[in-house]
């Protein structure tokens, strides 16, 4: 009884985001304490009740204004994280390939993103990535 009393966990979601072959990539605000002008793949948290897809579309919703298709999942992985509270917890990120809107500038939420690129497969840019993009990056690159 006392590990599932003790157990913390929580679910991530990323969007891959394609436009033809173009991936989408955002650049985290600086001065955000966590990724603080790194790029990473739009995504975040699963709220409590919320399926995947849904956290999926909401996420990039508000951090792209962006409607997607989601066309499938490419990659699942486990990390360490701490909680609000600053426990630590396990995080199950799931990262989706999905096709943006064919026309249209992401609308970015200015807390969080104040910049994006469209990169192709040899286009990646090679400043600072958040923990894990670089990996995701290539491995969506290889599942679309």
């Amino acid at each position: 009884m006392s590990i599932v009393r003790d157990l913390r966990a929580g679910a991530y979601v990323g969007a891959a985001i394609f436009r033809d072959d173009r991936l989408l990539l955002l650049r985290r605000v600086v001065g955000d304490g966590y990724g603080s002008g790194r790029w990473e793949l739009p995504g975040g948290s699963v709220e409590p009740g919320e399926s995947m897809e849904r956290a999926l579309r909401r996420e990039v919703r508000e951090e792209t204004g962006f409607t997607i298709r989601i066309v499938r999942p490419f990659s699942a992985s486990i990390f360490r994280a701490r909680s609000s509270r600053g426990r630590p917890v396990a995080v199950v990120a799931v990262r989706y390939v999905c096709r943006a809107p064919a026309v249209g500038r992401p609308r970015l939420a200015v807390d969080e993103h104040d910049a994006y690129r469209w990169v192709g497969p040899g286009e990646y840019p090679r400043a600072p990535t958040v923990v894990g993009t670089a990996r995701a990056v290539r491995e969506a690159f290889g599942a679309r």
